[in-house]
């Protein structure tokens, strides 16, 4: 035999090499120097010997012993995985989750095996639907169409440093001219705050219309109650979220 050791190697080739080590040995070289020569790892050739004296070892010595597999203890028995599938069949269980079917069967003392057990021989038995992934639709927001300065508000708000602390900057921008027409730095994001700057907001776009000679009455402190007077019944709020800011839509009665 020339090279290493690789693969299988039969009865005969194993009875060969350890004799020859041990022949090896005897003539005054070492057991690694000789598993060296033969390239046969020295681990290998004890395992193979066994302890055993090298002249009186034989084939049958060397021949590997085939030995039944084991079976575990907590393997199911094919009764029970008969019973796990006839409930799985069954017309009162059909619908049932592979968790609800374990607890089912342990009820009726039929079979007491775990779930992940009951999921598995149903996957087995191909009785296991393919999952089906659902993705929730995006929120669409309405569509808005802005022709004229005062028909769509937008607000967001934007967090400063001041400091040791963070303060809120609440702005309120038209949406068509994309002018600021309101805002205030507040300590809190609150809805009050957020109410207080839309009211001041809307009193001073009162305040011009009157200036210029427009019709509309001032509001009273309440933002609402300023779009009814100014003929705006239609007033909805639409609320931002994360980077997206919200919007107030109105339309001309």
């Amino acid at each position: 035999m020339v090279g290493a050791i690789v693969g299988n190697v039969s009865p005969e080739a194993k009875l060969g090499m350890v004799r020859a080590v041990g022949e090896a040995r005897s003539n005054g070289m070492t057991v690694q120097k000789a598993c060296e020569v033969l390239q046969l790892p020295r681990v290998t050739f004890y395992h193979w010997r066994g302890g055993r004296n090298p002249d009186e070892l034989t084939v049958a010595d060397l021949t590997p012993v085939m030995t039944e597999r084991r079976v575990s203890p907590q393997r199911i028995t094919e009764v029970e995985r008969e019973a796990i599938v006839e409930a799985a069949q069954d017309e009162a269980k059909v619908d049932l989750h592979h968790r609800k079917l374990a607890h089912t069967l342990g009820r009726e003392e039929r079979v007491y095996v775990s779930e992940s057990t009951v999921l598995r021989v149903l996957k087995e038995e191909g009785l296991v639907a393919p999952r089906e992934v659902r993705h929730r639709p995006a929120a669409q927001r309405p569509a808005l169409v802005v022709t004229a300065p005062r028909q769509v508000w937008c607000w967001d708000f934007s967090y400063v440093k001041i400091g040791l602390v963070f303060w809120y900057l609440l702005a309120i921008i038209d949406m068509f001219s994309r002018k600021i027409v309101g805002w205030d730095l507040v300590p809190q994001a609150t809805a009050d705050q957020a109410k207080r700057v839309w009211d001041e907001a809307g009193c001073r776009a009162a305040q011009r219309r009157d200036r210029r000679g427009g019709r509309g009455s001032r509001p009273k402190g309440d933002v609402g109650q300023w779009f009814a007077d100014e003929g705006k019944d239609d007033a909805r709020v639409l609320p931002g979220s994360g980077n997206r800011p919200g919007v107030l839509a109105t339309t001309h009665s």
